[in-house]
């Protein structure tokens, strides 16, 4: 990418290193290739094009690719709730849901059906509520994140959609946060919740590996034309702690490998509309090395 210059607005930057053009709602049209700042929502989760989310289903296999955007999507668990209250708090500055009052502790009378099927949001409890507002204090009194999330150059909820160069697959991706650094870099952030502990240096990196969030910093960095990829990571218990982090070359590097080969072969998939599950032949399994030698047999 090439270094924007120190005058340079956000936007001027995006308008330049991103494919196609910056445009506003109002110019939405499925399979069109550029980036827009103030896409709703919903209309990007049903546009055309393939996202981060469903092309790490192609590592376990195209089939279970395929059941990913084709099912119906399942509710969220309750600490999707919470992470997608708090990311709406943050980056939106807005609530987008409902309490639910301490007086209906459940849905077993009709009084409390009632209240429930009135309402438009998601539905929290006051536990959850409070949790909620707590990482949004933790945040906001955090020097680091509240620089990165509140500074002027930059724009919340970028969408982006353009055609993976080897396959002409269209892609598309829709960022946290779009900033710019102190030595004029364009950054990714991305916003994640996890529980008790799970933002320590170690467990996070187990986390990467787990949920593939390597070939979403790579996904990302591609799809803007950006330098870095920032994780604010944010634990939903008290106290509420908060980590940092960039993703390094190399990991970069193993996410991009990974990534390319998926839509390489999803293309394929697409082109010959067969969708493989796992290996119908019968293999031998051993136990891991890590195991074995936990147990003193290596």
């Amino acid at each position: 990418m090439k270094a924007p210059a120190p005058n340079q607005t956000l936007c001027e930057v995006l308008a330049v290193v991103v494919p196609g053009k910056l445009a506003t709602s109002e110019d939405w049209q499925p399979e069109r290739t550029g980036l827009w700042l103030d896409l709703p929502a919903d209309v990007y989760r049903t546009a055309p094009g393939v996202c981060q989310s469903a092309l790490k289903f192609m590592a376990i296999s195209p089939a279970h690719y395929r059941h990913y955007v084709t099912a119906p999507p399942e509710l969220p668990t309750p600490a999707q709730r919470i992470g997608t209250a708090v990311h709406d708090a943050v980056l939106l500055g807005r609530k987008e849901y409902a309490v639910r009052p301490d007086y209906f502790p459940d849905y077993r009378t009709k009084a409390a059906q009632q209240w429930r099927d009135q309402q438009l949001a998601p539905i929290l409890t006051e536990e959850e509520d409070q949790r909620v507002n707590g990482m949004c204090a933790a945040i906001a009194s955090h020097p680091l994140a509240r620089a990165m999330l509140r500074n002027r150059t930059g724009a919340n909820e970028v969408s982006v959609f353009w055609k993976h160069p080897s396959t002409e697959l269209l892609l598309k991706a829709r960022a946290d946060r779009i900033t710019m650094d102190d030595a004029n870099r364009m950054v990714v952030i991305d916003l994640k919740t996890c529980g008790e502990g799970d933002a320590m240096p170690d467990t996070f990196a187990r986390e990467m590996a787990k949920w593939h969030y390597h070939r979403q910093a790579a996904f990302y960095l591609d799809a803007f034309g950006a330098s870095l990829f920032v994780f604010i990571v944010i634990e939903t218990t008290p106290p509420f702690g908060i980590a940092t982090y960039y993703v390094e070359e190399d990991t970069l590097s193993l996410g991009r490998a990974h990534n390319q080969a998926d839509l390489i072969r999803l293309a394929q998939c697409i082109r010959t509309d067969t969708w493989p599950g796992y290996p119908d032949t019968l293999r031998e399994l051993s136990l891991p090395d890590w195991f074995l030698k936990k147990e003193g047999w290596k």
